[in-house]
């Protein structure tokens, strides 16, 4: 999933991105993700 994520992130917005991982992020405790794309 996280490939497919790359390539639909290119074209959504900063905004769009952290809020999409940040929802991926939550069910999957990936917070340090969300910390990393910043």
């Amino acid at each position: 999933g996280a490939r497919r994520e790359k390539r639909f992130t290119s074209k959504c917005s900063a905004a769009e991105i952290m809020s999409k991982m940040e929802e991926n992020a939550k069910p999957l405790g990936f917070n340090v993700k969300k910390c990393d794309y910043k």
